[in-house]
């Protein structure tokens, strides 16, 4: 008897960051829109089949989030859906 295939998911881990100093100025006081194109700049740390690879992707871009003070969110997708969603706060 063959075995059972085990069902595949894929993921997907990024960080949003603002594009600059002055970007992260205006949108946190709300003077500025952030959907209008160049403000948001997103990186990807992971994109693949493997949960044990995410996570330590979910790892090293939480480690470079804090090293990035333009970082504002850090995400975990598993099939399109946010399963872990992240925000870098600074005082």
């Amino acid at each position: 008897m063959p075995a059972k295939r085990r069902e595949v998911h894929w993921y997907a881990v990024y960080v949003a960051a603002y594009a600059d100093e002055v970007t992260a100025a205006g949108i946190e006081r709300k003077e500025e829109y952030f959907m209008v194109h160049g403000r948001i700049l997103a990186e990807v740390f992971y994109n693949g089949s493997s949960r044990l690879l995410a996570e330590r992707a979910f790892a090293r871009a939480a480690l470079a989030a804090m090293q990035n003070p333009l970082v504002f969110e850090i995400y975990m997708q598993r099939d399109g859906e946010t399963i872990i969603k992240a925000k870098a706060q600074r005082d």
